[in-house]
């Protein structure tokens, strides 16, 4: 359980460290050029997502039992099928601690750059 436990508290503290550092490198491009550094967020943001969803298959192994399987597959190959779903979610754990904070950026400054200004006009 000790093991569990430090595991979690790693990936929140990169979770924490991702999301500062993420968004001091957008503060930081945002004073050069907005545009830019908005597409280039948008796209790195769009590359780790849909990097995510291939290596995990599209989350389609996410709740399988062996019992979902094919019928005409040995036992064995059912549990691997299995087991594979369960490694790739755990070995791609980390790529959340990246995909996190750049959606939780980005969705903030769409925000705050089109959705307020959007209201602001139309309300004004």
């Amino acid at each position: 359980m000790s093991g569990v436990k430090n595991r979690k508290a790693v990936y929140i503290i990169a979770l924490i460290g991702n999301f500062v550092l993420f968004f001091l490198l957008y503060a930081l491009g945002i004073n050069f050029n907005a545009l830019v550094t908005f597409i280039i967020y948008g796209i790195v943001t769009a590359g780790f997502v849909f990097s995510y969803l291939i290596y995990n298959r599209g989350l389609s192994r996410l709740r399988v039992t062996p019992d979902m399987c094919p019928p005409e597959w040995p036992e064995d190959k059912k549990l691997e099928f299995v087991a594979d779903g369960k490694r790739r979610i755990e070995k791609s754990k980390w790529m959340l601690t990246v995909i996190l904070p750049l959606i939780a950026i980005y969705g903030y400054e769409v925000v705050d750059q089109f959705i307020i200004p959007a209201m602001k006009a139309f309300f004004a």
